[in-house]
C-alpha cells in the first residue's frame, strides 16, 4: 500500500508466518528517496503468533494503515478457547511526529464467539471513517466506523453479506472503494451455474442518502462468459470511479469497470465460439431495434471453404439477470452454403424486420470448356421476426440488385451495377447504398457517370404481399460524376439521409476526395415517388478533402454527420425544426481529437470510435456525449471506455462499429489470432434523480435543452409551487401538480 510518500510492504510469511509490515518514507536519505523507516511486528496478544499471515492485507491513506492478518487465532467470549483462523485487522494511525500507534483492534468478538476458518483481514479497505474488512469464511464484511474527532475507536458499524439465496462464494475475499459512499466486494468461489463452479463475481453496495443511512446492494457484476475456476473478483482494485476486477485463471485477466456520475458503465462481452450450435462471429456486423441484438456470424460445419451464413438474437434479461444480454435464437440464412464471409457488407435491423446484405461468390462452369470464372453478386436477404412462428425469425426473402439472376453466371455477363455499400431499414422500406454504381446520362452518343452512385428502394408489398419488390431508384441530386451517393444511409419511418463523400467542388477523379455532403429525402406517401429530394447539407467552410458524410446516424430531429478531414475531424450535429419549420440548422460541432468512425446516436447520446497512435502502437476507445450535458445542446462527453492496444499478437482493438439502443451502448471488439470476434456490451445505470425525472417527463421533453430551465431542470419549477424539481424528486411529489399534491 501507499501514499504520495509512504510505501507499505506486507511480508506474511515471515518468521514463521508470524508476520512482519515494514514502512519506506519518501526522501528519507536523499530526494525523493523511499529508504527503510519502521518495522512493526504482529500485536496479536497470544503468546503463539506462528502462522497468522500478519501483513497479509493492506490498505493506508494519509492518517491510518489497517493491516489484516487473516490467520490469526481468535478467543471466544469469555476469553478462554482459541478460535484458529479466525481472523483479525489492527488500525495503526499517523502521529504529528511522523510515527505509526496501533490504535485498535478489529475483530469478531462482536457476534458472542469467533468461529473457525473466519479469515477476518483477509481484504481491507479504507474510505474516510470507515474500515471495510473482508471475512470469506464467514462470507461477510465488516464496516467498522469511528467517530470524526475521537480516532481510537472502531466499532463495528454494519455488515455486509451477499444477497439471499446466492449462497457464498467467499463473499469477502477482495474488497475495494475510493469513496465513502460505495464499496466492492469480490465473491470469487461464486458459482453462475451449476456448471460454472467458482467462475466469481463481484456484488456492488451503496450508502443510502436517507437517514438512517445503511449500505445496499446495488448490483452485481459476473464475467461476460463464465467459466469453471476463473476466480473472477479475486483481486480488486480502484481508482476514482474505475474498478478493476482481477480473475487469476490460467494467464490471468483484469476487466476494467467504469462509472460516471451518472451511475455505473458495466461491460459484457456477447460472443459465440466455435461449437456447433453457435458458429462464428463474423466480422463485427451488429444492430439492435426493439431490444433486440443481431448479430451477424457464420458456421463452418461444411469444412472451411463452405461456410453459411447465420444470425445470433440476443435479447436483453432484464434486471433478474444482472442486465445481460442472452441469446435466444439463432437463424441460417438459406441459400448461402458458398459465399465470401469476409465480405460481408452490412446488417440493419428495424423492429421486426431484418435485412443483410451479403457478398456470394459461386464458381460458374463456363459451357465452352474455357476457364472458370467465379461470378460474385450482392444480394439481401430480409428475415422477419415473426415469420415461421412467434420470435422464429424467420428467412422471407432473397433480393437482388435490378438485372442480376439468381443462377450463378459469370462475371461478363452480370449488369455493371451489381454491388451493394450501405444498408437502412426504416418501417416497411428497405434502402440499399450503391455508391459505385454508374448513371446513364446520354443515349446518344453514350455517356455514363462513373460512380455517381444510387440507392435502390424496396418496399413489403410492392408487387404482393410480404414480396419486398423493387419500388424506386434515388438518384445523386447533384447528377455528378464521383459523387458516390450512397456511401452510407441513416433512416426512419419518415427521413432518409444519405451520405455523398465526394459531392462538391468540381471532384474530378475517383481518387479525389472532394467536400462531401449530406442528401435529405423525405417520405411523401406517393405511389408514383415515395421518396422525394428534401434538402442537402454541407459542411461549414467546406473544401477538398473533408470527407464530410464519411459516417452519419440519424434518430428523430437529430442527425449526426462525421467529416474525418486529415487536418482535423470533426462531427457535426444538426436538428430539424431548431428554429422553426423544417430545415436541419446546426447546433453543435465537436472538434475530434482523434481518428473516429462508428457513428451512434440514440435518446439523446451520441457514440463513436476513436483510435491514435501513441508512438509505439494504436489504440482505441469509445467516446459517448449526450444531449443536454454542459448546458442545452452542449454535446459534452460524458464516458470513454479504457483504451484497448492493438497487440500484435492479438490485436484486440475496437473495430469501429457502435451502436445505442436506450441505455445500452455495443462496440465491436476484434481478435485477431482467436477463431471469432466479440460484441462488448454497456449498461449506463442512472443516478436516482433521473430516474425519477424520466418517470416524470418523457424522454423527447427530457431531450430537448430548451425545456431545462422551465420543466425539466433540477432547479425548474414546472408547476409554480416553490418547489424546485429538485425537492420534488426528493418528497416523491408530482411535479406537475402543485404544493406536490
Amino acid at each position: 500500500a501507499c501514499t504520495d510518500s509512504v510505501v507499505v510492504v506486507g511480508a506474511p510469511g515471515e518468521s514463521d508466518a508470524e508476520g512482519r509490515v515494514r514502512v519506506y518514507e519518501r526522501h528519507r536519505g536523499g530526494v525523493n528517496a523511499f529508504n527503510f523507516a519502521l518495522l512493526i511486528s504482529n500485536p496479536a496478544p497470544l503468546a503463539v503468533k506462528d502462522g497468522d499471515r500478519f501483513g497479509a492485507a493492506l490498505t493506508m491513506d494519509e492518517s491510518h494503515l489497517l493491516i489484516g492478518a487473516p490467520d490469526a487465532e481468535g478467543l471466544n467470549a469469555s476469553n478462554q478457547l482459541t478460535i484458529l483462523r479466525s481472523g483479525r485487522a489492527w488500525i495503526y494511525y499517523r502521529t504529528t511526529t511522523g510515527s505509526w500507534a496501533l490504535t485498535d483492534e478489529l475483530h469478531a468478538q462482536v457476534f458472542g464467539a469467533e468461529v473457525v476458518n473466519g479469515r477476518l483481514g483477509t481484504s481491507v479497505a479504507l474510505a474516510g471513517n470507515r474500515a471495510f474488512v473482508g471475512s470469506p469464511g464467514r462470507n461477510q464484511v465488516l464496516i467498522y466506523q469511528t467517530d470524526d474527532t475521537d480516532r481510537t475507536q472502531w466499532p463495528v458499524q454494519e455488515i455486509l453479506s451477499p444477497p439471499a439465496g446466492v449462497g457464498g462464494g467467499e463473499f469477502g475475499a477482495a474488497v475495494a472503494t475510493d469513496s465513502n459512499t460505495w464499496v466492492a466486494v469480490g465473491a470469487p468461489g461464486f458459482d453462475a451455474t451449476p456448471t460454472a463452479t467458482d467462475s466469481g463475481a463481484v456484488f456492488l453496495f451503496n450508502l443510502t442518502d436517507t437517514l438512517p443511512r445503511t449500505w445496499r446492494q446495488q448490483g452485481h457484476l459476473e464475467p461476460s462468459a463464465p467459466a469453471s475456476g476463473a476466480r473472477f473478483g479475486a483481486a480488486l482494485a480502484t481508482l476514482g470511479r474505475s474498478l478493476a476486477v482481477g480473475s487469476p485463471a490460467g494467464a490471468g485477466t483484469v476487466d476494467v469497470f467504469q462509472g460516471q456520475d451518472t451511475g455505473w458503465i458495466t461491460a459484457q462481452q456477447v460472443w459465440s465460439d466455435n461449437s456447433a450450435d453457435l458458429g462464428r462471429i463474423a466480422r463485427h456486423r451488429f444492430a439492435v431495434s426493439d431490444g433486440v441484438l443481431a448479430v451477424l456470424g457464420r458456421d463452418e460445419a461444411l469444412g472451411t471453404d463452405a461456410t453459411r451464413l447465420s444470425v445470433h438474437f440476443f435479447e436483453h434479461g432484464g434486471e433478474g439477470s444482472n442486465g445481460a444480454w442472452q441469446l435466444v435464437r439463432r437463424s441460417v440464412v438459406p441459400d448461402l452454403s458458398t459465399m465470401d464471409v469476409d465480405s460481408f457488407s452490412e446488417l440493419a435491423m428495424d423492429g421486426a424486420t431484418l435485412a443483410i446484405v451479403a457478398s456470394r461468390r459461386s464458381d460458374w462452369i463456363n459451357p465452352q470448356g474455357g476457364a472458370n470464372v467465379g461470378a460474385t453478386t450482392y444480394s439481401i436477404y430480409v428475415l422477419d421476426r415473426h415469420q415461421g412462428g412467434r420470435d422464429q425469425w424467420g428467412s422471407v426473402r432473397r433480393i437482388n440488385p435490378p438485372g442480376v439472376p439468381d443462377s450463378p453466371v459469370s462475371n461478363e455477363e452480370l449488369p455493371p451495377n451489381r454491388s451493394l455499400w450501405a444498408l437502412a431499414v426504416a418501417g416497411d422500406c428497405i434502402l440499399a447504398g450503391a455508391m459505385l454504381n454508374e448513371v446513364l446520362v446520354q443515349a446518344n452518343p453514350l455517356q455514363f457517370h462513373y460512380a455517381q452512385g444510387q440507392v435502390q428502394v424496396y418496399c413489403r408489398n410492392t408487387g404482393g404481399a410480404n414480396n419486398w419488390g423493387h419500388e424506386q431508384t434515388l438518384n445523386s441530386p447533384d447528377g455528378a460524376e464521383f459523387d458516390r451517393f450512397g456511401w452510407n444511409l441513416a433512416a426512419d419511418d419518415q427521413v432518409l439521409a444519405v451520405s455523398m463523400m465526394q459531392a462538391d467542388q468540381g471532384a474530378t477523379s475517383p481518387i479525389q476526395v472532394a467536400p462531401g455532403a449530406v442528401a435529405i429525402f423525405r417520405r411523401t406517401g406517393s405511389e408514383d415517388n415515395p421518396w422525394t429530394f428534401s434538402r442537402k447539407i454541407t459542411p461549414p467552410g467546406g473544401a477538398i478533402g473533408d470527407f464530410f458524410g464519411a459516417d452519419i446516424a440519424l434518430d428523430g430531429e437529430l442527425l449526426a454527420v462525421l467529416d474525418s478531414n486529415d487536418d482535423g475531424q470533426k462531427l457535426y450535429v444538426f436538428e430539424r425544426n431548431n428554429g422553426g419549420g423544417s430545415e436541419w440548422d446546426l447546433v453543435r460541432r465537436i472538434n475530434m481529437g482523434a481518428d473516429a468512425r462508428g457513428l451512434a446516436l440514440h435518446s439523446g447520446r451520441l457514440a463513436y470510435h476513436q483510435e491514435a497512435f501513441n508512438g509505439a502502437a494504436f489504440v482505441t476507445w469509445i467516446m459517448v456525449h449526450e444531449r443536454n450535458a454542459g448546458g442545452a445542446d452542449g454535446w459534452r462527453s460524458v464516458w470513454q471506455s479504457p483504451e484497448v492496444e492493438s497487440d500484435s499478437a492479438q490485436s484486440i482493438n475496437y473495430d469501429g462499429y457502435v451502436a445505442l439502443w436506450g441505455e445500452h451502448l455495443f462496440a465491436g471488439r476484434e481478435f485477431s489470432t482467436l477463431s471469432f470476434d466479440t460484441v462488448e456490451t454497456f449498461r449506463l445505470s442512472r443516478t436516482p434523480y433521473e430516474t425519477w425525472l424520466r418517470a416524470q417527463f418523457t424522454d423527447a421533453v427530457v431531450d430537448q435543452g430548451s425545456l431545462r430551465a422551465g420543466t425539466w431542470g433540477e432547479t425548474a419549477d414546472p408547476d409554480r409551487d416553490r418547489l424546485p424539481n429538485v425537492l420534488e424528486a426528493a418528497l416523491g411529489t408530482n411535479p406537475e401538480a402543485p404544493n406536490g399534491s
